[in-house]
Formats: C-alpha cells, structure tokens, sequence
C-alpha cells in the first residue's frame, strides 16, 4: 500500500452529492489562503473539471510521464494547481495501469501543502486507491437507503483495507442539524453490529433554498456555496480555522455538472 501524505479523498458510494463541487471550493479556498494545493481528478475529465485548465494532458501522457509534474499538471486561474486531462473515449484499467498512477501520484504530491482527490463513486478501485494515499478521507452519504447503504458497503471495503480509521462521515442534505445526528446515530447502529466499529463524524450539510439550486438529487450548488463549510469538521486544514476565511465568497461548480456524475 502507498503510504499515506497530507491528502483528502472524498468519496461515496454514489454519485450526485456534490463532492465535486466541494473539491473545487476548498482547493480555491485553501489556494487563496497560501496553501500549495493539487485538486487530482480521478475522474479524468469526465466529472468537468477539465474546464479548469487551457491546456490538457491525455490519459496515456499521466501514465507515461515519468512523474514530472509539468508534463501533466495544470495551473489554474482559482490559484490551484490541477491533475485531469482529456476525457478518453474509454476508459479501463489494467493492473499495471493502477501501479503507474500511483507511481506517479507519490512523486507529484509530496510537493504540495495539500492534495485532494477526486474519484469516481461507489467501490470503484480508483476510490479505494484514493482513499489509501490520504490520510483523511469524508465519506458523504445522502438520507435515502440507497445512498446509505452504498456508503456502508464503500466503509466495509475501506475496512478490509485496513484504513477506516482514516474516515470521516458526512451527511449531505440534512433537514437540520437533528436530522443530521439522526442519520449518524442509525448509522453508527448499523457499523457496530455488522462492522465492529463507529467511524467519526466529519460533520454534515444542511439543505436549503439558499444553497441548493434545481434538484434536490443533483446536489447542484448556488452562490452561497461557502456555507458547505459551517458545520463540516476541517480541523487539522490549516487556514480553514481562520473565521475570515471560512466566511468568504466562494466559486460555484458550474453547469448542472453533477447530472453527468
């Protein structure tokens, strides 16, 4: 297993919480307060966020690059710097591919105050090889049984790798901050039977007119999307701590994008 740097996966078991849109805000957020920060798409392309950069690396050029950040890593105009490329046609992994990329990512991101990842939802490899090289992972799940129980399966998997003490639950959507420790606590009550154990909280997102915009299972965000931060637990992200910061105005994920999720 690579071992684990500074570095923040967010995952779920599916898709449409809006993990993409929190990834571009706290990398903007992080990068206007000083941090050297790499937002890495392991989604590659597909989940937008190659409209960051103006010049993009193909898939094949990430594996190939020998790990020479300026051949694949793109800075952007939110102060970031950004691994994507151009969305392949198709896209599948072969076990040396896993080995290539995980070459690559541990000799571009010690260099960086902070890397976050950006995966793909539900068990996929690339998920749980995001989750092995941080040392903090949120977990995001939704009200509904579907979304908890992916989350569930996602936390199982991350228990037989050994790294679910790196794990932080968070609840999206929550009606108030009752409902959120509701959700906890029926959580919980389902890890310590099947699991042996309760994983941490990482805090929750309340729904509101405010900052939800359109559907409510598109987890698409509107201008007041800097109150994704006031009850997500950020301790350990130097600057987060700074209520200034905190309370700043932030880039919104454009374009109904969680649709293509």
């Amino acid at each position: 297993m690579v071992t684990p740097v500074k570095g923040l996966a967010l995952i779920s078991g599916s898709g449409g919480l809006g993990r993409t849109t929190i990834a571009v805000n706290l990398a903007h957020l992080l990068a206007k307060g000083g941090q050297k920060v790499l937002l890495t798409d392991l989604n590659f392309g597909w989940s937008g966020l190659n409209r960051y950069a103006s010049t993009l690396p193909s898939f094949e050029d990430i594996l190939e690059s020998d790990g020479e950040a300026e051949k694949i890593v793109a800075n952007t105009d939110e102060g970031f710097d950004l691994l994507t490329c151009i969305p392949p046609d198709f896209l599948e992994f072969e076990n040396d591919d896993f080995k290539k990329l995980a070459w690559v990512l541990s000799r571009i991101t010690p260099a960086y105050d902070l890397v976050i990842y950006d995966p793909p939802s539900g068990g996929h490899p690339l998920s749980l090889l995001a989750a092995g090289m941080c040392d903090r992972v949120m977990l995001f799940a939704r009200p509904d049984g579907m979304s908890f129980g992916s989350s569930y399966c996602l936390l199982r998997s991350l228990h037989m790798e050994g790294i679910n003490s790196r794990v932080r639950a968070i609840f999206n959507f929550c009606e108030t901050e009752d409902h959120a420790v509701s959700l906890k606590t029926r959580f919980d009550l389902a890890t310590e039977r099947f699991l042996g154990f309760k994983v941490e909280s990482g805090g929750f997102i309340l729904r509101s007119d405010e900052l939800f915009d359109g559907d409510f299972l598109t987890g698409e965000l509107s201008f007041a999307s800097q109150s994704l931060l006031n009850h997500l637990d950020l301790s350990g992200i130097k600057s987060l701590q700074d209520e200034t910061d905190i309370n700043s105005v932030l880039n919104t994920f454009p374009d109904r994008i969680n649709l293509r999720r």
